[in-house]
């Protein structure tokens, strides 16, 4: 490894707060991974907030955050969207989307 010097090493220590959640996701080149792995050896106060972020993203992965749609979640939407389109409903998106269309930039409201 090779190890930030001078204007490097200082642009680390002042934005490696910031680059944390960068790093935590895995959103950083190899060659920043490496200057925040090797300040997060030297810091103790960096160390512990890149502990304290990998605690948070640990525990928003648990099971108790999601939860499972109900069986009958999708046929009740789809029948929802017949009924709407039956009485009518249908017809009025269309017809604000053709209205719209006609003179982009501006908005007709329609009368009800």
């Amino acid at each position: 490894m090779r190890a930030p010097e001078g204007e490097a090493l200082e642009w680390i220590a002042s934005n490696a707060e910031t680059l944390l959640d960068a790093y935590v996701d895995g959103e950083l080149d190899p060659l920043r991974n490496l200057d925040i792995e090797e300040h997060l050896h030297g810091c103790a106060r960096c160390a512990q907030s890149y502990s304290d972020r990998q605690a948070i993203r640990g525990g928003l992965k648990t099971e108790s955050l999601y939860f499972k749609a109900p069986a009958d979640l999708e046929k009740r939407i789809q029948r929802s969207v017949r009924r709407a389109a039956s009485r009518g409903a249908g017809w009025l998106v269309f017809r604000i989307l053709v209205e719209n269309r006609r003179a982009p930039g501006h908005t007709r409201r329609l009368s009800s």
